[in-house]
């Protein structure tokens, strides 16, 4: 007869709840990615928007269009549309909301870092481009406003 330790399944209770508080913490980043995505946030496209811009994943066909109002340097109205899957539209749609009431150049300083705290977890290189494509959109299309109205980029 083989002998197979066990003593590793030997857990006590304080493991145990912090083991089940980490598995219900990814769960409901996964409930929060499904939710935004069956019922996202902020899409359509507005009458006369101050900036558009669209950016494309040709790794994956994922695709966000982002539209956008600014007054007195803040962004005022936001919304997308979209193709893809459901990281790259769960995300531009909890972007969108993170983003409203944000001056351009705060929107401009943003990294992947802002889009990773939005979702918490950490995601490999193929599905990275996928969760930043709102981002890029919306910061290109600031940029060409910048340009656009001949404003100074801080």
């Amino acid at each position: 007869m083989v002998h197979i330790d066990t003593d590793f399944l030997k857990l006590d209770y304080a493991t145990c709840i912090i083991l089940k508080k980490e598995m219900d913490t990814e769960q409901f980043k996964r409930d929060k990615l499904l939710e935004h995505y069956h019922h996202p946030h902020n899409v359509g496209t507005l009458q006369e928007p101050d900036f558009s811009s669209i950016e494309y994943n040709p790794s994956c066909g994922d695709q966000i269009q982002i539209e956008g109002q600014i007054q007195n340097g803040v962004l005022t109205a936001l919304v997308f549309i979209g193709s893809g899957c459901i990281l790259s539209q769960a995300v531009a749609s909890m972007f969108t909301e993170v983003c409203k009431g944000k001056t351009i150049h705060e929107i401009l300083k943003m990294d992947k870092e802002v889009v990773l705290g939005l979702i918490g977890m950490s995601l490999g290189p193929t599905r990275l481009r996928c969760a930043l494509l709102g981002l890029y959109a919306l910061q290109h299309g600031i940029q060409a406003y910048i340009e656009e109205h001949e404003l100074e980029s801080e």
